[in-house]
């Protein structure tokens, strides 16, 4: 290769380099915005006998429907580690799954989320009727107060410090 082709190329390849940092950063500080957003916005919740109990905070988990995949997607067992966590820790939280109306679950599902102490309600449509602005963004998981606003947002599940970060959160709601 000539020394004016490996300029080209070493050119080129700075060039790819700097445009995906930047998309990179651009996608951090969009995703920074919008939970800045987000933080404090009061989420409509519907008369369901779930939210309507004394216990708050409460994690809500928004699961569309995903065809085969969604108990797959509800990550069940995760969940239930982060609610023993939670307990060991005598911290009083419900997690409670809306659902898409249209998934079914297995018997098996559902009995391994009552025996875990992990809620759901298949209300995904007028929760989501309610509180437009969450079609319009990935964020699917928020910790709430009892006025129903938005606290913490962001699956914490395989990310240690953002579970830290919930805990300590609800310590203080509950406290």
């Amino acid at each position: 290769m000539k020394l004016g082709n490996r300029l080209l190329f070493i050119s080129f390849l700075l060039g790819v380099f700097t445009i995906l940092s930047f998309l990179w950063i651009k996608g951090r500080y969009e995703t920074g915005r919008i939970v800045i957003d987000i933080i404090g916005t009061k989420i409509e919740l519907s008369s369901d006998s779930l939210f309507q109990e004394k216990i708050f905070p409460k994690i809500l988990v928004v699961v569309e429907d995903t065809g085969e995949c969604t108990t797959c997607t509800m990550q069940v067992y995760d969940w239930y580690l982060y609610k023993l966590d939670l307990d060991e820790h005598n911290l009083s939280c419900d997690i409670i799954y809306i659902l898409n109306d249209s998934v079914s679950l297995s018997s098996e599902i559902k009995s391994l989320l009552g025996y875990y102490h992990l809620n759901y309600i298949k209300d995904t449509n007028t929760f989501l009727n309610q509180n437009e602005w969450i079609r319009k963004n990935s964020i699917r998981t928020f910790l709430i107060d009892k006025e129903g606003h938005i606290q913490l947002v962001g699956s914490p599940i395989g990310n240690m410090k953002l579970w830290t970060l919930y805990k300590n959160k609800i310590e203080k709601l509950i406290g």
